[in-house]
């Protein structure tokens, strides 16, 4: 498998993700643009959610195919172009879909500060390995749900 890291966004000079995961290649979304509404609403029917972790410049659509061992996501990061993230008519691009696994801690994390606003706050435990490895199987469950993603899409918008 490729094990890619991605380079700046148009936005910031941030790294989009500094951890292994699987990026795919020669897929027709990236780079496509249009109002954050009319893609939210496509991505929710295809099964995406908006992933935690949005900010004003960006955010993720995720498709979960699985949660053991660990949580497997399909990740369609999203850029805005013009306008906040999330407003209805900003305009947003679209990423290089990616494929990641977060593998969770059953339980409370061990070094947890049990306050209650921490406890409001902070109600997730830590990863046990944010950046699970991935298999050849999860790839070829992922495949098909992409290249659904992308029919649908061109289907859509003509894209």
């Amino acid at each position: 498998m490729k094990w890619p890291s991605f380079g700046k966004s148009k936005r910031n000079d941030r790294r989009e993700e500094d951890c292994p995961l699987y990026a795919f290649e020669q897929t027709m979304l990236e780079g496509k643009q249009g109002e954050y509404e009319e893609f939210s609403r496509f991505f929710e029917a295809q099964g995406f959610e908006l992933g935690g972790g949005w900010d004003y410049d960006h955010g993720y659509f995720d498709y979960k195919l699985a949660s053991h061992p660990g949580y497997l996501f399909i990740r369609i990061p999203a850029y805005a172009e013009r306008g906040t993230f999330g407003d209805a008519d900003s305009t947003i691009r679209l990423g290089r879909p990616f494929l990641l696994r977060h593998k969770y801690q059953k339980g409370i994390a061990e070094d947890t500060d049990i306050t209650l606003t921490n406890a409001t706050f902070n109600q997730f435990a830590e990863p046990e390995d944010a950046d699970a490895s991935l298999t050849e199987e999860d790839l070829h469950q992922a495949k098909p749900i992409l290249q659904k993603l992308e029919h649908a899409f061109q289907e859509q918008f003509g894209a």
